[in-house]
């Protein structure tokens, strides 16, 4: 997933301008349009112009805000299908009269009461804007429409819509916890879904004596920090962005800077409580339930609604490092780009390279926020912006003979001096505020605030497979200079989206998570002998366009990592945690996301949900019934939002 400094970088003014791209302000965040004034009641014509615009809108991934769409109020609204006309009904039965269900034990994920009554957002009941920030995930490129969201308080709770949603027409179901799914899956990936957001299910109780915390999956990975900081100086490992939910983050893998000495997320996970399709809720353990422990380790969506994590935790009380660095006058054409990403595979070659340190390299056209680093405040010129950032997870002091290696390589291939340098001593609260900056200064780490801003992007992912296999100069050069005559192709055109690569360290000698035995074992996520994450993304303002020609230079890159990696003698494959929809169509993303793991997660699926309840898109099992069709038909005449 794009950092928060690469969103904020993919970020345009949605506005014309007649600024060069280069040496625009900084770029714009934004969440949602005005409130604007109600419509008159729709003619024929205007239905049919809003169906045409709707139409035209969907080819180009554009969206409309709440101010320009019509009332609930003022349209007609179709009856839900048949089938599915009870689900409602069947939530609101339990709201009136309290069924007894079996509740997890004191450590549910929630206190509520099983009285409490479960809230949930319609389209025939709500507004149109209280539906369309329910059901909009933070990606604005996609939208959809889901039969209903709704928000548990508890296990017991979330059994309950889960049976009501097989009782009712099988109705497809998808857990929310932060929203953050590249295609939009945490809304379901298509219309008709029923959303259980885990709003509410986002507790942290950690217990730093016996080094593990009760997590709720709708806590934000921010929210983490802070607890276990709070508790005994304590972390676990993830990724940066600070308002991505641990549900998904943890399903799916998790990977971040920490992760070449603490594993993934995923690896950190002892036990989970699960809602399973039946409506039943169970304790996925090393003792029971271990075939449905390793599913949920790597490919847990497909399953069951987790509904409360146990991982474990790390000390983080040691000082610890943070280091950044930053080439953009001496980055002259592709050599400078090729010469920097060797020089950075041969360091992290060393054998006895520490697996405290991870980084990634970001690239892509210069902008203000190189500009802040000191660097050349004119940029009337095409410039081009190299940046290292990484954490070490010891102090100072021991980083300092790395960075003179790192130093030595870089000589060696005549890469100069870096025009910004940082190292600085910092504790693992600080580490995680300076990788935040969404945040203001005075409010890093802030998810409440952060989670208000929306993205607009499209990211496209590849994993280059077996750390021994470095890319090699001429594959490296095919891709900088793609990068480079991009960068001279857009330069000082008006400024309605931006671009940017990063490659991020998953390999190099001594990593956790690749060369201990137990944890591959344990788990269903199968890429661990990796070199790099590498990835493109396009952006833009929440209410801006991203053009074709965005869609053409992100498909290009994709092509170029696949052949850089390709070439070099490795594997190109794909990190399940970034999910692209693009695979759907030709079924690629099974093996690219799961490996050899496909057929025992298949036959898992079969056993724990025949009926393929817990589906979007890309699903095991059977295919999506012809009423997910249906339903998406449905849902756009009766609340005709664009998607």
């Amino acid at each position: 997933m794009p950092t928060a400094r690469q969103k904020e970088k993919l970020r345009a003014t949605d506005a014309p301008s007649k600024t060069a791209a280069g040496d625009g302000d900084k770029l714009v965040h934004s969440s949602r349009g005005g409130s604007g004034a109600r419509r008159p009641l729709l003619t024929a014509t205007t239905l049919l112009l809003l169906a045409l615009a709707l139409a035209l809108s969907s080819l180009e991934g554009v969206h409309a805000t709440p101010a320009t769409l019509p009332s609930l109020h003022e349209i007609h609204v179709r009856r839900p299908l048949p089938t599915r006309n009870q689900f409602i009904p069947c939530i609101e039965r339990y709201n009136v009269s309290t069924t007894p269900y079996q509740r997890v034990a004191s450590h549910s994920a929630s206190s509520s009461t099983s009285d409490e009554q479960i809230a949930f957002i319609t389209p025939y009941s709500n507004s149109t804007e209280t539906y369309w920030d329910a059901s909009q995930s933070d990606n604005l490129i996609f939208h959809f429409h889901p039969e209903a969201i709704v928000y548990p308080r508890d296990s017991a709770q979330v059994s309950h819509v889960v049976a009501c949603a097989a009782q009712h027409g099988n109705i497809a179901v998808a857990a929310r916890s932060g929203g953050h799914s590249f295609a939009g899956y945490g809304s379901g990936g298509q219309d008709g879904s029923v959303i259980i957001d885990m709003l509410h299910l986002s507790d942290i109780h950690a217990d730093s004596a016996h080094s593990w915390a009760d997590v709720g999956p709708g806590a934000r990975l921010g929210d983490v920090v802070k607890a276990l900081w709070r508790d005994g100086r304590r972390a676990m490992p993830h990724g940066t962005c600070p308002t991505v939910g641990v549900g998904g983050h943890a399903l799916c893998g998790g990977f971040g800077p920490s992760s070449r000495a603490w594993g993934l997320a995923t690896d950190s996970m002892l036990e989970a409580d699960v809602v399973l399709a039946d409506g039943s809720i169970v304790t996925a353990s090393r003792d029971s339930h271990p075939e449905l422990l390793w599913a949920l380790k790597g490919a847990g969506h497909f399953y069951g609604i987790v509904t409360r994590f146990r991982f474990r935790t790390q000390d983080a009380s040691s000082p610890m490092t943070f280091l950044e660095y930053k080439w953009t006058k001496s980055i002259v054409g592709p050599d400078p780009i090729v010469d920097t990403v060797d020089a950075v595979q041969r360091w992290v070659a060393d054998p006895s390279f520490p697996a405290g340190l991870g980084f990634h390299i970001q690239m892509g056209p210069a902008s203000s926020i190189d500009r802040n680093a000191g660097l050349d405040n004119t940029l009337q010129t095409p410039q081009f912006t190299l940046h290292l950032r990484g954490m070490f997870l010891h102090p100072l002091a021991q980083y300092k003979p790395w960075a003179d290696k790192l130093r030595t390589e870089l000589r060696a291939r005549g890469v100069p001096v870096p025009d910004y340098s940082d190292e600085r001593a910092v504790d693992w609260l600080q580490l995680n505020q300076l990788w935040d900056d969404f945040g203001t200064q005075d409010h890093k780490l802030d998810t409440f605030a952060e989670r208000l801003v929306h993205n607009k992007f499209v990211a496209k992912t590849v994993l280059s497979l077996d750390h021994r296999k470095p890319l090699l100069r001429d594959a490296l050069r095919q891709t900088a200079q793609l990068m480079w005559d991009w960068m001279l192709k857009t330069w000082g055109l008006p400024r309605r989206w931006s671009w940017n690569v990063y490659f991020e360290m998953t390999g190099g000698s001594n990593v956790k998570y690749r060369d201990d035995a137990e944890l591959v074992r344990a788990s269903a996520f199968p890429h661990r002998d990796t070199l790099w994450l590498i990835q493109a993304s396009v952006g833009t303002s929440p209410t801006g366009t991203i053009e074709p020609r965005a869609y053409t230079l992100i498909h290009q890159l994709e092509d170029s990592f696949r052949n850089a990696i390709a070439v070099s003698g490795s594997t190109p494959v794909a990190y399940g945690c970034y999910t692209d929809g693009d695979k759907t169509r030709s079924g690629a993303w099974k093996h690219d996301y799961y490996g050899d793991n496909v057929p025992k997660l298949e036959a898992l699926k079969h056993q724990l949900d025949p009926t393929n309840l817990f589906r979007n898109p890309q699903t095991f099992g059977a295919a999506s019934t012809s009423d997910d069709a249906e339903a998406s038909q449905n849902s756009i005449v009766t609340h005709p939002l664009p998607r």
